[in-house]
């Protein structure tokens, strides 16, 4: 009897406006409601769903805050709206989480890396001459005298944003999207740091023409390559890799387990996404950055990055 009993769990309860949330997500699932359609008004939805106008409330409030719905008119010809543009509120979360350390700034490089170098790549596919003048008109702005930070830094994003939106692929785009705009802000504060950033700002520029001139070149391969450098190279600059650096090091304070994590594992992650040196660049900079010596990190690096190469003969013999 004693085991029958414990057999038992105890009901969840589940309050009003949470159930009015499932009702809607269900209608989405099944597609009976879709972006740009229109939500019952207050008062329909409670009768509709047998709750109290303030549950229907708090559940419309919960989706705005979601970027699910927006509000549009108000009075009697005022209602909710389904959102199309997950980016604000996908920007919105992510910058919280990144202020409450769930997301911390040494997991937005390495995904920045995957996210960017993919897209580079297949914006390189893509021959997309559209795509091509708004690149080419962004860099143009570049070169105009006078800018500000906050000018060059928003640039800089519209650039790498244009080729997320070249990759064709909506998810990758909106993800990116939704990174830049959750980093600019600390992305300002940091360049507006450097002694000499309108020299960084000539060097991201020319380095944004060569990406562009891989990308028209339809060398997938090497804008890759170029993004991946390009991304690592600000982010020495900017110091984000010192929060990588002090990752590692809480890792373990051990060269040999620095090595494993970062030359072998982190740099058979590049070679599988860029190659063409990229992973032996990255690398050999972390390991610096660690208190290895040039030298050292250098021939740590380059052995290293021999792993993923012979296993890839192993498995794809030519």
């Amino acid at each position: 009897m004693q085991a029958f009993e414990s057999a038992w769990r105890p009901v969840p309860q589940v309050r009003a406006y949470e159930q009015v949330l499932l009702q809607v997500e269900q209608q989405i699932a099944d597609g009976a409601l879709r972006p740009g359609d229109r939500l019952p008004g207050e008062r329909r939805l409670a009768e509709l769903l047998r709750v109290s106008q303030a549950s229907v409330r708090e559940a419309l409030r919960v989706l705005e805050a979601l970027g699910i719905a927006k509000q549009v008119g108000s009075g009697p010809d005022g209602g909710s709206v389904l959102s199309g543009d997950p980016v604000e509120a996908m920007s919105t979360l992510l910058r919280l989480h990144i202020a409450l350390a769930n997301f911390s700034l040494h997991d937005v490089v390495p995904t920045r890396l995957l996210l960017e170098g993919w897209s580079a790549g297949e914006a390189a596919r893509s021959h997309n001459p559209t795509m091509v003048d708004e690149l080419r008109g962004i860099l143009a702005k570049m070169d105009a005298p006078g800018l500000d930070v906050k000018t060059c830094i928003d640039l800089d994003t519209a650039f790498h944003l244009g080729i997320a939106d070249a990759s064709g692929n909506a998810l990758v785009a909106h993800l990116m999207h939704a990174i830049r705009s959750a980093m600019h802000h600390h992305m300002v504060e940091r360049f507006a740091e450097l002694d000499d950033w309108r020299a960084v700002a000539a060097s991201l520029r020319a380095e944004h023409a060569q990406l562009l001139e891989h990308i028209i070149a339809g060398d997938s391969s090497r804008a890759t390559a170029k993004v991946e450098r390009h991304i690592a190279a600000f982010s020495v600059r900017t110091g984000h890799f010192d929060v990588l650096r002090r990752s590692f090091v809480g890792v373990s304070e051990d060269q040999r387990v620095q090595a494993i994590i970062i030359a072998f594992c982190f740099g058979a992650l590049m070679e599988a996404l860029a190659g063409f040196g990229t992973p032996v660049a990255i690398t050999a900079v972390m390991l610096i950055g660690l208190g290895f010596k040039p030298i050292k990190a250098a021939t740590v690096a380059l052995v290293a990055n021999t792993a993923p190469w012979r296993s890839a003969r192993w498995h794809f013999p030519s």
